[in-house]
Parts: structure tokens; sequence; C-alpha cells
């Protein structure tokens, strides 16, 4: 089994989707849900998704969209976190981060 294939959530064929209400906020922060979020790019929380270590590639696709304070949280955004942007206070955490 890839990590692709482990990490790959669908709903099962006899559920009706838009009968479905889904707590956004915990999907975003699921990495099992991944795929669901790439194929509904709008339900996206983008606070929620700063934190999930799986959501890398969605993350470097919408530099925009992160939410720095809480991607300093995602240990699998460390790169993300060294790239120099407008946010200065926040590379200054990522530096406090390190030194720990």
């Amino acid at each position: 089994m890839t990590i692709d294939n482990y990490y790959k959530s669908k709903l099962l064929d006899w559920i009706p989707e838009e009968k479905i209400e889904i707590n956004i906020t915990w999907l975003s922060a699921n990495p099992t849900s991944i795929y669901l979020l790439e194929q509904h790019p709008d339900k996206i929380n983008w606070m929620w998704l700063s934190i999930n270590p799986v959501a890398i590639h969605l993350l470097e696709q919408n530099k925009d969209k992160i939410d720095w304070d809480e991607l300093s949280y995602n240990s699998a955004a460390i790169h993300l976190l060294a790239i120099p942007h407008d946010f200065s206070t926040y590379f200054i955490m990522f530096i406090l981060f390190i030194n720990k």
C-alpha cells in the first residue's frame, strides 16, 4: 500500500454527497481527508489545513492562503517557514522554534 492510497478517502457509493453535513474545520485538519479536499477546494479551511502535515502540496500551491501562525505547528512545513515573506513576525517565531 502506498502512502497515496493510504490517505485517499472517499464516500461510499450509496451515500449521497448532498446529504452529508461535513465539519469543514476538522476535515481540513484530518490527514486522511486530503483527497476529498482536493476534489472540493472550496470546502478547505485554510487555518486548519495549515497544521495538516499531509497537505504540504496544497499549501505550497496556495501560499497566499496559509495561516502562518498555525503553520508553525506543522513539522512537515519547516521549509515553508524558512521562505522569506512579508510576515517578519512569523520568521522570528520560526527562528525561536528551531532554537528551542
